[in-house]
């Protein structure tokens, strides 16, 4: 099985630059948001709340529908597990802006580029640092040209998510306004240790500051990345990727969460209560049939 380690020092050779990372999630992935009411379900939400298990992994469905049930009282869930063989998804959300979550890519494009440093990176991952998303998109050329770089890590791992090039809702980056599935979330994170660039960025998503490592971040050794934010009634979304290592492969996971009350508290508390179950089934060994992520071809370069 490989290491993290091992991708990270690959990577740590891929970075040559410093990148500022700065997700204008209008600061809400830095500062505590006040408290809300909410208005009723957003956009965001589609799907049952339950789906059928696959035929393909019974098994894998059942753990995204327990993980999905832990939370389901307080609100809208969603859950997406890919292992390498399968990806199944549970709950009413399916998909919602990236927020902070997008800086995972950004950072990844700006050191596959070398157009900025790792200390940039690990500001914008450990504490996401929103000033630093804003370097590293500037580094990447800014709109259009940031866009794409970005979309190019995405590929690497199959997943076609567009990421808006300009502003397209005042007072918020346009990288984290990307719509981002859950499903291709957790394809994304499958496959991430074996996409150029990921090695440094892993390693800082090892190392996420304690205000932020509720949910994912109080399973030991699952690198992670959150992000959170209003939709246009006020009422957060709290979503959250990560890599679990397993003897066998990669298992990526997607979870994001829209507390019935709005509230920002309310959405760390259901993430903590979906990744208890997620350590219980990692603890009962169920992801034994896990795949290793594939490896891009040798010689195959970005445009």
């Amino acid at each position: 099985m490989k290491k993290l380690t091992g991708v990270i020092l690959c990577a740590s050779i891929l970075s040559a630059c410093t990148i500022p990372t700065g997700d204008r999630d209008g600061a809400v992935d830095d500062d505590p948001p006040s408290q809300t009411t909410s208005t009723g379900a957003s956009a965001w939400v589609g799907g049952s709340t339950s789906r059928t298990p696959s035929p393909e992994s019974p098994e894998l469905q059942r753990v995204a529908d327990e993980i999905a049930a832990a939370a389901a009282t307080d609100g809208q869930v969603g859950v997406a597990l890919a292992d390498g063989h399968s990806v199944v998804e549970s709950g009413e959300i399916a998909v919602g802006p990236a927020w902070s979550t997008v800086k995972v890519p950004v950072s990844m494009a700006v050191l596959y580029r070398g157009t900025a440093t790792t200390e940039t990176v690990d500001r914008a991952i450990t504490v996401s640092d929103n000033a630093a998303l804003d370097t590293l998109w500037s580094s990447l050329g800014g709109g259009a040209d940031a866009a794409a770089a970005t979309e190019q890590i995405l590929r690497k791992a199959g997943d076609d998510t567009t990421v808006p090039p300009e502003v397209t809702r005042p007072g918020f980056s346009a990288a984290g306004q990307t719509d981002w599935a859950l499903t291709d979330q957790a394809r994304f994170a499958q496959q991430m240790t074996c996409i150029p660039g990921a090695g440094a960025v892993l390693t800082a998503m090892n190392h996420v500051a304690d205000a932020q490592s509720y949910g994912l971040g109080r399973i030991p050794d699952l690198p992670f990345k959150g992000g959170w934010g209003p939709d246009e009634a006020g009422d957060y979304m709290v979503r959250q990727f990560g890599v679990l290592q397993t003897p066998g492969g990669e298992v990526g996971i997607a979870l994001a969460v829209q507390p019935e009350d709005g509230a920002y508290d309310t959405g760390r508390k259901m993430l903590d209560r979906m990744a208890l179950t997620l350590e219980t089934e990692i603890d009962a060994g169920v992801f034994t049939e896990a795949a290793e992520c594939i490896p891009e071809p040798a010689g195959k370069e970005l445009g």
